[in-house]
């Protein structure tokens, strides 16, 4: 009892914590308190091969120490991926706030200072060829993170304190996908450099920025219950420059992925970006995968011919809120860019309905409730867009409906890492209604303090896949020495998936 006043107490230290450092110490201690720390200092647990593990860590350090350069390129040969002896496993990551087993960490700082050492050798004694072929084949097999940043309305702020979580630490994916609120936001760091980027997040730029938003969105509603389509293009002229999705790619090396769902019946919803549609303008795309019915018009898209003018995109075809259709592209991100480890800022509202909200926590009697109430209805869901599609021959808007609402409650939201809100501190009725300023860095706040609970987990599940792009980026550039645009992530596949009609 004792044990577990002293561990609430210390969880309103951490739940105070106005920097990540300020954060980390607090968590340092409740790990001290809960036993933790112990625990990860200990190999020893059935959630993972600890044997294997520690026999492989002990190789790679072992033909390090010996400058067995070969023995070392062999041993890598056979096997970099993130789930060797099952150390993937989520659940080595719900007893520690830091991390997980120091063995784990040990072994992912292995890999990847091996990768390093033998990008860094000389020529004659590991070939270029050789090493560029096993760089590329190692990235393939161990694949590369995506943050996906989810719909949910005034929530997106959310997104912004993730970002600048994982920006202050170097841990913001190259690929990265957003719908909705979500497209916002990543289109706003995807067209920006890293120096713009910090200016925007900082601190006292964010109060002015929230506040200016605030009063634009009381203004648009004035006397009104929709947005206008222009208004809201005004406004995001303001915080999204006019580029192209090749250009916002050119300018940050980041690919930004935004999804629109068809506001017609028998059409498939598009992931826009520097592959799939590099001449859209990235402006458009996200004031489509924001327009909620009922609340936005369906919107067009515009691209840039080769002149540079601007024309219509696919001509009489208009885009809603991508949210809807594919908050998560999962796939198409697996397929275009060999994702294979997703991230997921949650802020989705029915992501309080239909799941646990913190991984590794027991959902208690209220969620339970919850998630049967949701299975139940999205149960009848299908059940009555069967029907509609059916018999609702002379009912195109309801053929849309139930398949807008199914698709809606059908949607996968299983990821590697999640970050999710408290969705109690907000009310979820009013998130397309216009919020003060001090609630939208509240807002923020918690997506900081969400991002440095799984900082841990995403530093070492991603350290590998980072160290392969860093030394993948270097020999691409000299491979391809003199080649006028920025290498890609790993140039064969992303040329392949260019042809890819996503």
């Amino acid at each position: 009892m004792k044990q577990s006043r002293k561990l609430k107490q210390q969880q309103a230290v951490l739940d105070k914590a106005e920097t990540y450092e300020q954060w980390r110490a607090a968590a340092k201690d409740y790990d001290d308190m809960s036993g933790a720390t112990l625990w990860r200092r200990r190999d020893h647990t059935r959630l993972y091969d600890y044997i294997q593990i520690r026999k492989r860590l002990e190789n790679l350090r072992n033909l390090r120490t010996k400058k067995d350069d070969h023995g070392l390129l062999f041993a890598l040969n056979e096997g970099v991926h993130g789930n060797m002896g099952g150390m993937g496993n989520t659940d080595l990551y719900t007893q520690s706030l830091l991390g997980t087993k120091h063995l784990i960490e040990d072994y992912c700082t292995e890999i990847a200072d091996a990768v390093r050492h033998l990008a860094a050798l000389d020529q004659d004694v590991i070939s270029f060829e050789e090493k560029y072929d096993f760089f590329h084949r190692a990235s393939l097999c161990f694949g590369r993170s995506a943050l996906m940043l989810s719909g949910g309305g005034s929530l997106g702020h959310f997104h912004l304190g993730v970002i600048k979580a994982l920006m202050e630490h170097d841990l913001v994916p190259h690929v990265l996908s957003g719908s909705s609120a979500g497209s916002m936001v990543s289109a706003i760091y995807g067209t920006r450099s890293r120096a713009e980027m910090e200016d925007y997040v900082d601190v006292d730029s964010l109060v002015a920025e929230f506040s200016a938003e605030a009063g634009e969105l009381k203004r648009m509603r004035k006397g009104s219950v929709n947005y206008s389509t222009e208004e809201v293009r005004a406004a995001l002229e303001r915080l999204i420059p006019n580029l192209t999705f090749q250009e916002a790619y050119d300018r940050t090396g980041c690919y930004i992925n935004i999804s629109v769902a068809p506001a017609e019946l028998h059409q498939t919803s598009r992931l826009l970006n520097a592959i799939t549609a590099p001449n859209v303008l990235v402006r458009d795309a996200v004031l489509a995968s924001c327009a909620v019915p009922g609340v936005f018009p369906p919107v067009a898209l515009h691209a840039k011919d080769a002149s540079g003018k601007v024309r219509d995109y696919l001509p009489g075809r208009r885009w809603i809120d991508g949210s809807l259709s594919e908050d998560f592209p999962i796939k198409r991100l697996s397929r275009l860019y060999g994702v294979n480890h997703y991230i997921g800022s949650m802020i989705n509202p029915i992501l309080y309905f239909s799941n646990e909200h913190e991984p590794g926590e027991r959902p208690d009697m209220r969620a339970r409730f919850r998630q049967w109430n949701f299975r139940n209805i999205s149960s009848s869901l299908r059940y009555a867009n069967k029907l509609a599609q059916k018999y609702g021959g002379n009912s195109p808007r309801l053929k849309l409906f139930t398949n807008t609402a199914t698709a809606v409650f059908s949607q996968d939201y299983r990821v590697d890492i999640a970050v999710y809100p408290n969705f109690e501190q907000f009310e979820l009725r009013k998130l397309i209604q216009p919020i003060a300023g001090e609630k939208l860095l509240e807002i923020f706040q918690q997506g900081e303090r969400a991002a440095w609970r799984r900082m841990g987990m995403i530093e070492n599940c991603t350290k590998i896949s980072r160290t392969l792009d860093e030394v993948l980026l270097a020999t691409d550039n000299r491979a391809v020495k003199g080649r006028p645009h920025r290498p890609t992530l790993n140039g064969h596949l992303l040329r392949a998936a260019s042809n890819d009609g996503t």
